[in-house]
């Protein structure tokens, strides 16, 4: 897959510029939905327990 212009430019900054892009993009799209996260945690998610030498999703069982 080729990259693009925008992409060889966001791998060149450092962690620190890389999370700064991340936070502005957050704050635009809550912005964005009227005051309101796009995403909002949906109770507790995965839950992994080690069992019979792998994971497993525990919501499932």
């Amino acid at each position: 897959m080729a990259q693009t212009k925008r992409d060889i430019e966001y791998l060149k900054l450092s962690n620190e510029e890389k999370w700064a892009v991340m936070m502005r993009i957050n704050r635009l799209a809550i912005a964005f939905n009227g005051g309101k996260p796009i995403k909002k945690p949906q109770g507790k998610g995965f839950v992994f327990n080690q069992e019979k030498g792998g994971y497993k999703d525990n919501e499932h069982n």
